[in-house]
């Protein structure tokens, strides 16, 4: 009985001892076929104490688009090893030749296998009396760059077909900015009953623009062969998900570019509005610039002010949008804060797109805002004269002998003058001293209106004026603009605000 076993035993100690000591380095592809539009997963496994596995980008022509690592540590008569897998995905689109790679095991080099991967092209599920039908149309196949384009994804469902699970995987665009639209429209047609999934997409540069071919996976539950003829067993609970992919057609698109490099699309209107044009000295003014209209709002770029002399704080910009009898709408809105102690002016902005009616580019442009400062330093306007050198000499002999009288005085008045000056600026040193500071006395009310502020917004004025040069208020003001404009909840300290105050500000 030993014996007849003995063999077996032989065997699966074989085995066992082939399967741990097998090849150092071993490189595998997940599937040897693929559909054009999948993920492929090239794994490389590796056995020893220190593994160093190539840092692969690109595996022909096509990028990595994500890695993946697994280790296990084996012990074997005291000693211990690991092994290690590293997987890379990327998505090709045709046939290709994986190279072979180097990995560096306990200090000695090791080649990987080539590998051939094939890339099948999908048979799309299109044709008419079939159980499912995957269909992409789009509204032209001749656009503008930001000229939005209709896209609708069918999918239809044959009368007394069977299907338990449906995944549908959305288009992948990604030279295309896109806009799903909200719900989905069910109809029948023949007999099929058809779910419609719609999308408004941008094209976001010229050229032959390729939509690839999406698909649905399809799930039908199938019996796990229990073994027992019973339609109890046949339930959900006693079955499996099989799975099969529908795939639609492919579109292409033809995009043109826009004159002058322009980017927008569609028809705008440009505002610019202060909620005064009069402010005390370092007071803030705020600026509402708005744009209104249809098109491809999303792409309106952050505006930027530059005044001399003068904080500005841009907020970052909010856009609303909804589709409107079929078009695309939307308002762009940002908030700018300027701050300053003198007269400025809030300079013309502009905007350029390409006006879809007129089928020209338009710039479109506000007023500049002039803004008075009250309490600002005035500017004299009176000339400066200097006297020159000559008229120095052309001046009357009279002057010259009033001068000569000074200057014969006796000494007994220069005593005098000395002692004068002297006492009057040790007078006017005490008088500063025992005076109040003029700063001081300008800024101390601003502690009670700190410990007062009932709100964010606020807080935020009346920290806005002392901001110019100082990181901390700085920081304290971005918090309460995330506060007041993004919904956050930064907890700001008020008697944190006033120690500061009295501490660096006032001293």
């Amino acid at each position: 009985m030993i014996q007849k076993h003995l063999g077996k035993i032989i065997l699966l100690i074989t085995i066992f001892t082939a399967t741990i000591f097998a090849g150092v380095v071993d490189a595998t592809l997940e599937k040897n076929a693929i559909y054009q539009g999948d993920m492929a997963k090239y794994t490389i496994k590796a056995k020893g104490k220190d593994i160093e596995f190539p840092q692969i980008e690109k595996i022909g022509d096509y990028p990595i688009i994500n890695t993946s690592e697994s280790s296990q540590f084996v012990i074997i008569n005291g000693d211990a090893s690991q092994t290690k897998t590293q997987s890379y995905y990327f998505e090709p689109s045709k046939d290709l030749i994986i190279p072979s790679f180097i990995v560096k095991v306990d200090g000695k080099e090791y080649h990987t296998k080539e590998l051939q991967l094939k890339v099948v092209k999908p048979s799309q599920s299109t044709k008419q009396g079939s159980e499912f039908i995957l269909e992409m149309n789009v509204s032209k196949k001749e656009a503008k760059v930001g000229e939005p384009i209709e896209l609708d994804l069918k999918f239809k469902i044959k009368n007394g077909a069977k299907v338990d699970k449906i995944n549908i995987a959305p288009p992948k665009l990604s030279d295309f900015w896109v806009k799903q639209l909200p719900g989905q429209k069910q109809d029948i047609e023949g007999n099929y009953r058809v779910v419609t999934y719609s999308y408004l997409i941008f094209p976001q540069k010229s050229g032959e623009l390729k939509i690839p071919a999406t698909f649905v996976q399809i799930g039908k539950a199938v019996p796990m062969g229990s073994g027992f003829d019973d339609p109890f067993f046949n339930n959900s609970l006693f079955s499996q998900i099989k799975w099969s992919k529908i795939y639609s057609n492919s579109i292409t698109i033809n995009v043109k570019p826009l004159p002058n490099n322009l980017e927008l699309y569609g028809h705008f209107l440009l505002t610019a509005k202060t909620d005064k044009t009069k402010v005390n000295a370092n007071e803030p003014v705020n600026l509402t610039i708005k744009v209104e209209g249809e098109g491809n709002i999303d792409d309106v770029k952050k505006f930027n002010l530059k005044i001399p002399d003068a904080m500005v704080y841009a907020n970052e910009p909010e856009v609303k949008s909804a589709i409107v009898n079929g078009k695309y709408k939307g308002v762009f809105t940002q908030k700018i804060a300027i701050v300053a102690d003198k007269n400025f002016t809030i300079p013309s902005l502009s905007l350029s797109y390409f006006d879809k009616d007129l089928n020209k580019s338009v710039t479109v442009k506000t007023n500049p805002i002039n803004i008075e400062v009250v309490g600002a330093p005035k500017v004299s306007n009176t000339p400066k004269v200097e006297i020159s050198k000559t008229t120095k000499k052309a001046l009357p002999q009279t002057e010259t002998k009033q001068k000569v009288v000074v200057k014969n005085s006796n000494n007994l008045w220069y005593v005098y003058l000395v002692v004068g000056l002297i006492l009057g600026i040790l007078l006017t040193l005490i008088i500063q001293k025992l005076k109040p500071s003029s700063k001081n006395k300008k800024l101390k009310p601003i502690l009670e209106q700190i410990k007062k502020a009932k709100s964010d917004r606020e807080l935020y004025k009346l920290l806005l004026p002392y901001a110019k040069d100082d990181e901390y208020l700085k920081d304290k003001l971005n918090k309460l603009e995330e506060n007041i404009y993004k919904g956050q909840k930064n907890k700001i300290d008020k008697y944190e605000l006033i120690d500061y105050f009295e501490q660096i500000i006032l001293s």
